[in-house]
């Protein structure tokens, strides 16, 4: 077996153990990269930031081949791991919630439109821009009954009746209302005054007041 001595530790070591050309071995090298890091660590992440900042693009090609030559096997991985991380990865989620309320209410909510709509064979693309525009649409309050807790997006024509949510087709509700209005058409849950009004908002008529209550 061919060896070399490592000019930094001293120590004979096999020829693998060394970049071609010189004369520290890997550990060595590793070490001295460590210790600049440390005694440097300012200018070495302004230099990270600086050299992610001019290579986005190529950073996410790179990014976005790897996850299409490897999907098979990342597929198998990430189904080994939740298998073996059962109870760590229902800890993680039981405290994201708690911190993240608010945000994962409204994911959940997300994935249960996405889900009825794929259900009754349906494709929906309405996105959190989407439903940021509703909501500022109709002043972050409940259409039926004005109440600013616990609001939701509900289908103006219901999607069980084949209406995808759209920008045209999604109101405010609170829980209280979207539980009472259900699968009920907009002609049998509002009043005409309000159904008027909704319409009115939905269609782009801007001149109408945004206070539906």
């Amino acid at each position: 077996m061919q060896t070399k001595t490592c000019s930094k530790c001293g120590v004979e070591k096999s020829i693998d153990q060394f970049r071609i050309g010189h004369k520290q071995c890997h550990q060595c090298e590793l070490d001295y990269k460590k210790l600049y890091r440390e005694a440097n660590r300012e200018e070495v992440n302004q230099k990270t930031r600086d050299y992610h900042s001019l290579n986005k693009e190529r950073e996410r090609e790179v990014h976005n081949r790897y996850m299409e030559t490897h999907r098979e096997e990342r597929a198998r991985y990430q189904k080994q791991f939740r298998q073996e991380n059962k109870e760590l990865l229902s800890e993680q989620e039981r405290k994201y919630r708690e911190l993240h309320k608010e945000q994962y209410i409204a994911w959940t909510r997300f994935n249960a439109r996405k889900r009825r709509a794929r259900q009754q064979q349906l494709q929906e693309n309405y996105t959190k821009e989407d439903e940021q525009y509703t909501r500022t649409l109709f002043n972050n309050q409940c259409a039926n009954c004005g109440s600013t807790d616990k609001l939701c997006i509900d289908h103006h024509y219901p999607l069980s009746k084949g209406n995808a949510l759209t920008r045209e087709n999604a109101v405010v509700l609170c829980r209280s209302c979207n539980a009472s209005k259900h699968i009920k058409s907009p002609e049998s849950f509002y009043s005409p005054e309000k159904l008027l009004l909704i319409e009115s908002l939905l269609a782009g008529d801007f001149k109408v007041s945004h206070g539906l209550a």
